[in-house]
């Protein structure tokens, strides 16, 4: 009998949803093998899973690459996991918290990780930006999330959705979304839709090489959007509690019409105006 696919345990653990920990199960195999080969795993890859669950991904994963790495924060699936791998020394688990978990642990710089995983939607951002935080390691993510993160992870200027987390992402990582998914592929059906995202640190602007791990650059962009209604100079006054008089020339330095809206304002034009006001 194949190890990686013997029949529940019936004395097992309740391996029912927990709502605490957002999860809704993917139960599509059409789903799960679009993932798997937007990701393109070799057999020599490593890959790591976030949040495997009851393993609708985890399998497959098993047999497509070299090492696979297993980070679930329940531990009722931890543990299930743990028991079905234990004879293969390919497959390691961590019981741990993906929003904190650091890719350290599991790799060095360079090594070129494969990273996959069906978000919580209660924490899907921060996962992202932890994940993003070890980017010298990761060769390529497909994630999941809620549609509408994924459309603001997304979004280009110009987009309704364009925001301080679209900055950021393009600022760490090359990002496109690859496809929607429908909540009957899911057990329990969430009540919105999911999108599967690709991302590239490779990819990432190169314009924001300079600033992008400056701590202070993050809050900057959300000062940049603080009121996306309004124009980008009232917006940024806001957002930073500075006179308008003192901003205006700013903007205009980085090449920002400060009577536009923030909506149309690219990465380079966010680097060049935190540039232009945080002085040499």
């Amino acid at each position: 009998m194949n190890p990686h696919s013997d029949p529940p345990d019936p004395s097992r653990d309740d391996r029912r949803p927990r709502k605490s920990l957002g999860q809704h199960f993917l139960n599509s195999g059409r789903v799960v093998h679009h993932m798997i080969d937007s990701l393109a795993p070799g057999p020599t890859d490593t890959v790591v899973e976030i949040g495997p669950g009851r393993g609708a991904l985890t399998h497959e994963l098993a047999a497509a690459c070299g090492r696979l790495v297993l980070i679930e924060k329940d531990e009722r699936f931890a543990a299930e996991h743990a028991r079905r791998f234990s004879e293969d020394p390919r497959v390691e688990v961590h019981e741990d918290d993906a929003t904190t978990f650091d890719l350290r642990r599991v790799a060095p710089a360079g090594a070129g990780l494969r990273i996959i995983g069906n978000l919580p939607y209660n924490a899907g951002g921060p996962i992202l930006f932890n994940l993003l935080r070890r980017r010298d390691r990761i060769a390529r993510m497909v994630l999941m999330f809620q549609r509408e993160v994924a459309q603001r992870l997304c979004a280009v200027p110009g987009d309704r959705q364009h925001g301080a987390v679209s900055i950021l992402v393009r600022s760490l990582a090359g990002v496109r979304l690859l496809f929607d998914v429908s909540p009957d592929k899911f057990v329990p059906p969430p009540k919105v839709w999911s999108s599967v995202v690709l991302l590239d640190p490779a990819g990432a602007d190169p314009s924001a090489a300079s600033t992008v791990d400056d701590p202070a650059f993050g809050a900057f962009a959300h000062a940049v959007f603080a009121q996306p209604r309004k124009t980008v100079l009232n917006s940024l006054a806001n957002g930073l509690g500075r006179p308008k008089d003192a901003l205006g020339p700013a903007l205009i330095e980085a090449g920002i019409d400060p009577a536009s809206r923030p909506a149309v304002v690219t990465v380079d034009q966010v680097v060049r105006l935190y540039q232009a006001l945080r002085g040499p």
